[in-house]
């Protein structure tokens, strides 16, 4: 009994298909009604104290995703970002190893020769990331959206990433390949 080539290409078909992560893709995703109002106010970028090349502590210890810096979206180059004006900043972060939301993680804006940091609060409902992560209750408010002023970085291109502290102990990065170019 002969199987068909096509037969045959349908399972590793299914096998590339799962190894695509939906959660790397950009939702439109905006808070409305009582969310709205949980959009953190402009912050500004402040100064690392951590040298560029430590920004990206241990690796990865959670799922995130920054989907989008309005007005635009993540493609294959640079996300351009004017200075001129503070932007939205929209994504949402989980600690899938513990199954928590931490209270607060880092936006980390990275260089060779700089390093920039800002907290934000995931506490925005997410019920789509919710399914994505198996339905646990615990991931019910993984969402932020905050409003992030960079005039003050110096014009360049630099990796976005989110990092967070684990229980006072150990930093974790997530970094999902989220580049920037900041103009004026």
């Amino acid at each position: 009994m002969t199987r068909s080539p096509l037969l045959l290409s349908i399972p590793l078909c299914v096998l590339a298909l799962g190894a695509c992560k939906p959660t790397d893709k950009p939702v439109d995703f905006t808070p409305t009604g009582p969310q709205a109002g949980k959009v953190e106010r402009a912050g500004l970028l402040q100064p690392s104290a951590l040298l560029p090349s430590q920004s990206a502590i241990q690796g990865s210890g959670g799922r995130c995703n920054i989907e989008r810096i309005d007005p635009g979206t993540f493609g294959p180059t640079p996300l351009p970002i004017s200075k001129a004006k503070p932007v939205r900043v929209v994504g949402w972060f989980a600690d899938t190893e513990l199954k928590v939301v931490p209270a607060t993680v880092e936006l980390r804006l990275v260089d060779d020769q700089h390093a920039w940091k800002i907290a934000v609060t995931p506490n925005l409902p997410r019920s789509d990331v919710q399914g994505v992560l198996g339905g646990d209750t615990a991931y019910a408010a993984t969402g932020y959206a905050a409003v992030v002023d960079f005039s003050t970085v110096p014009d360049g291109t630099y990796r976005l990433f989110t990092v967070f502290t684990r229980q006072r102990q150990a930093s974790f990065a997530c970094d999902n390949g989220r580049q920037v170019t900041i103009g004026p």
